[in-house]
């Protein structure tokens, strides 16, 4: 199975399970947030809409870590995982590049969420980053954060950057950090950034020096085009955005409930690269 058949396949298997239920009401006038996966059906149009466009910053992302990285074994804790896309993007690197790597992959996030990767290296866990203890941060190599950074409050990142600081004793320690975006142009509108700052701040303190530019990220160029003109493998399954884009003629409530008139719950999936906004930061510990 190539990447781009993963993908198709991937986003239809779950559009399809939100297809036969629909169960959609509970979508309307609601914008999707953390506090709403629990409901499977915001699970499931989360996944239809930012997964594959999400997993060409991660696939990105980790192709360059791997090409930095010179260790025979890899161990990546993921804070915010939702159902796991970035592990998923791991597999396919993993597949794709022929690598012969030893890798322990941690998932953490609030929400225990369905549709996650079944694979013998990856593990998930449900908490909050500031359930994290000195033990999950003693040998880690890479941190992943997708998308979450603005999620964590002030103290929240200051006492994880502190913890691991103290705990973490690797050479080199890496950072994949995806950031909140519609217009990736414009620094003012990728939010995210001073979020890890405060982060990088304080691992410095404990010599733990930024080799990249933690201000710097990275995005397309054609961000305002179909993301398979920068990733060959993009897809989204055809019958989607067809049925996606009208659920609300196709709902079996049509007209039954006073909320009808105002219903909202139609949507598109992410087809263009203006929601990606990614980089990699390297700190190396400096004796």
């Amino acid at each position: 199975m190539t990447t781009k058949e993963f993908l198709n396949e991937h986003v239809e298997f779950v559009f399809d399970d939100f297809f036969a239920t629909q169960q959609w009401c509970s979508l309307n006038g609601t914008e999707l947030s953390v506090n709403y996966y629990t409901d499977i059906t915001y699970q499931q149009k989360y996944i239809i809409k930012y997964f594959s466009a999400y997993f060409c910053e991660y696939y990105e992302m980790y192709e360059k870590f791997f090409k930095d990285f010179d260790g025979d074994s890899v161990n990546i804790l993921s804070i915010g995982c939702g159902s796991g896309i970035d592990c998923y993007a791991l597999n396919r690197v993993l597949i794709d590049n022929n690598l012969d790597i030893t890798v322990s992959y941690v998932g953490l996030d609030y929400v225990d969420w369905s549709y996650r990767p079944t694979f013998n290296w990856a593990t998930f866990k449900q908490g909050c980053i500031s359930s994290l203890a000195a033990s999950d941060l003693n040998n880690v190599n890479l941190l992943v954060f997708p998308k979450s950074l603005t999620e964590l409050s002030y103290e929240q990142r200051c006492d994880f950057a502190a913890l691991l600081a103290n705990n973490n004793k690797e050479k080199h320690l890496y950072f994949i950090n995806t950031y909140v975006t519609n217009y990736p142009v414009e620094y003012t509108h990728v939010d995210g950034i001073e979020q890890f700052v405060t982060i990088s701040r304080i691992l410095e303190k404990d010599s733990l020096k930024p080799q990249t530019n933690p201000y710097q990220y990275f995005y397309k160029t054609k961000y305002n085009e179909w993301l398979g003109r920068s990733y060959r493998f993009f897809s989204i399954p055809d019958k989607v955005v067809p049925i996606v884009s009208k659920l609300q003629s196709l709902c079996v409530n049509k007209g039954n409930q006073s909320e009808c008139a105002t219903c909202e719950i139609n949507f598109y999936p992410v087809l263009k690269a203006n929601y990606l906004a990614f980089n990699l930061v390297k700190f190396e510990r400096e004796v």
